[in-house]
Formats: structure tokens, sequence, C-alpha cells
């Protein structure tokens, strides 16, 4: 990890993480800590079940050094994969996470809030945004200026993947029905990301 200055020097030396089940996952997903530090999360092998793919949680303080012992926490270790994780801040020193999960049939879509310290907020594995058969894939997060999130995922309906919205508060209930709110629906797909074309 580097950050940066507005004037382009590097303001602590590159910090690197070495996790033997990394392998060769994605480039974490990342949120600032209000602080001068940020929040990370990236996939990992579950070295213990082969095949399964759980997140990982770590804190950097300003100066780059990590605030979660070895290789961070796991955020989520629910059976099967946990993927393709989205994180912002939660504008209290925290971040809100939201993942593709496959506990179930299919896939799914579940959020996780952490505080400054860490800490898990919201129920334990997570929030279920939706669920349902067939697949859910995260798209986009926005925060809704109430310490809340709203999240946007595309959902496999019939032969198409369709874009819904759900918004939660700043405990983790949804704010909008159980069904979420249609932004995008057509005869053929509206691809969104981590979905196939």
């Amino acid at each position: 990890a580097l950050k940066w200055a507005a004037d382009g020097a590097s303001t602590f030396a590159s910090v690197t993480y070495r996790d033997p089940g990394l392998g060769d996952g994605p480039v974490p997903t990342v949120a600032p800590d209000g602080v001068g530090g940020l929040f990370a999360a990236y996939e990992r092998f579950d070295l213990a079940h082969i095949f399964e793919t759980n997140l990982v949680f770590q804190h950097l303080d300003s100066a780059g050094q990590p605030l979660l012992s070895g290789i961070g926490d796991i955020l989520c270790d629910a059976p099967l994969d946990q993927l393709d994780a989205q994180m912002i801040s939660d504008g209290a020193g925290g971040c809100i996470v939201w993942l593709q999960d496959h506990r179930a049939d299919g896939a799914d879509v579940y959020a996780q809030r952490r505080d400054a310290a860490g800490i898990e907020r919201w129920a334990t594995h997570g929030v279920p945004v939706y669920i349902a058969p067939d697949i859910q894939g995260v798209q986009s997060l926005a925060a809704d200026g109430a310490g809340g999130v709203i999240v946007g995922y595309s959902e496999k309906v019939g032969s198409n993947y369709d874009v819904f919205a759900r918004r939660f508060d700043a405990s983790g209930v949804p704010q909008w029905p159980a069904r979420p709110v249609c932004t995008a629906r057509a005869a053929s797909s509206s691809w969104a990301r981590g979905q196939p074309k």
C-alpha cells in the first residue's frame, strides 16, 4: 500500500503484506478512515477448506501501519465463497462493506459495518440485502447522508440480469421494501459489475 499527499509526494513507505492464502486474488477494496488511514478488504483462500474463499479486513493508520494483528480479521467466514467486496466510509470513522456471498443457493448480497476500532456493528456474517434463488451481484454503494447506505446490485431474473437498489440505515436496518427498487429492467440483460455478459 502507498499513500500520496496532494502534491504527489508519498507520505509513507510501501507496506507489503505476505499472506500464504492470498494467491493471485484481486486488488483490495479500500475506504478512508477519516484520520489519514484506510480500511481494506481482500479475498484469500481458506486454507482449511479447499476451493473456498473468505474476505479479510485490515485497518492501516496514517503512517501505513496495520492496526489489526497478523493478516487482519476475517470479515466473513460463512460457508463457501465470499467475493467481490466493495467498501465506503460510514462517515463516523468506520466503514460499510458489501459482498457477494455463496453460503446458500446461487449467490446473495450481504453487508457488514465495522467501526473505527474494527469491531463488527451489524450481525455476525453480515446482514442480507436480498435473498433469492439464482444470483445477485454487488454493483455500487453510496452514502445516504444520514449514516446509512444505498446499495445497487444485479439479480438474475429468468435469463436476464436486472439492476436493483436498497437502502439501509446506520444500524443495518432496511429502509426500503423487501423486494427492492428496480432501477433497470430490459428485455435483455442490464449487465453490471460481477456478472457475465
